[in-house]
Parts: C-alpha cells; sequence; structure tokens
C-alpha cells in the first residue's frame, strides 16, 4: 500500500473511531436505561436461564457447539448487514454499532439449541423453514413495530431464507458423532 492509500485508509478509521464516539454518546444520553433498553437485557438473560433448565443435560456440549456455531454465523452476517447499511438497531445492551446482543448471543443461538432438541426426529428442513418463517416474518416485525430494528435496504425474504440455512448448519453441527473424550 502506497503512502496516499494509507493516508486514506487512516482518514476513513479515524471516521469509523469518531462516528463509534457519537454513537455511544447518543447511547448514554437517549438508549440506556429506557425500557427498550431493559427489553433488551431481559432478552439476553431470560433465553439463557430457559436453556439452562430446559437442555438436555447429556447432550450441553453438542448443543453449546451448534449454538456457538450459530453464534459466529450470526455475527458475521449481522456485521456485514450493519456495516453496509442494509439494516440498524436501535438498542443496544452495550454502545457497539455493529451487533445486535440480543439476537445474535442469546434469541437466535437459544432458540436453535432448544429447537434441536425439541422433537429431534421431525425433519430438520421443516424445523429450519418454520423457525424461520416465525423469526422472519413475525419476530423481526414485532421488532420493528417496537422501534428496535430498522431494515434499510434488507427485505425479510432474504432473512428468510438465511435462517434457515444457519438452522440447518446448526442441525448438521449438533449431529456429529466426533464428540469424544479427549
Amino acid at each position: 500500500m502506497n503512502d496516499e492509500g494509507l493516508q486514506q485508509l487512516t482518514k476513513v478509521y479515524d471516521a469509523i473511531q469518531s462516528s463509534t464516539m457519537e454513537i455511544q454518546k447518543i447511547w448514554l444520553t437517549t438508549s440506556v436505561f429506557t425500557w427498550r433498553w431493559w427489553l433488551t437485557v431481559c432478552l439476553v438473560i431470560v433465553p439463557w436461564i430457559v436453556w439452562l433448565v430446559a437442555r438436555k443435560r447429556e447432550s450441553t456440549a453438542r448443543l453449546m457447539f451448534a449454538g456457538v456455531t450459530v453464534m459466529v454465523l450470526a455475527v458475521f452476517l449481522e456485521t456485514i448487514g450493519v456495516s453496509q447499511g442494509y439494516w440498524w438497531y436501535r438498542y443496544h445492551l452495550l454502545p457497539f454499532p455493529t451487533t445486535n446482543s440480543m439476537w445474535t448471543y442469546s434469541l437466535m443461538p437459544v432458540s436453535i439449541m432448544l429447537l434441536l432438541q425439541w422433537k429431534p426426529n421431525i425433519s430438520p428442513l421443516i424445523k429450519a423453514i418454520v423457525y424461520s418463517a416465525v423469526v422472519s416474518f413475525i419476530g423481526l416485525r414485532i421488532f420493528e413495530w417496537l422501534g428496535m430494528y430498522h431494515p434499510k435496504h434488507w427485505s425479510n425474504i432474504y432473512s428468510f431464507v438465511i435462517v434457515i440455512v444457519i438452522y440447518l448448519i446448526a442441525d448438521f453441527v449438533s449431529k456429529r458423532s466426533s464428540f469424544k473424550k479427549l
């Protein structure tokens, strides 16, 4: 990279840092401790409590592996979506603009882990389609109505397809037989 490219890149990173600092100020003055922020706190903590109680204990490691896989995929895709301006979130647990902690670190992985262990003989594709339809066409609309999720250049049909793929990957990962003692 030449000096001109480095200078341009430095300006861009300075602008990102400045924007992030501005978002943190807005978060502190308009978001934190509001009812939507408290809802976010609950939606991060409560699903994990439910999972701790309802999980199949003998499958904890297997389910956690699937859940972490979901988190990695969700964080990756969400970072792309937010940074490219496809959607954004108004309320965050922490003042970082690129990820929505309630969805990526709690609601999606926990709900998929619970669904994986519920009626395991039902076709994963059927479960993925039903789950994705509920998430994409009901859940996202509720969060949009609550003012927490703002699709900008995004259609729920895109989410529908992506969530199906994520669910099927989690199902695949959860059924691997390579979980043996070290």
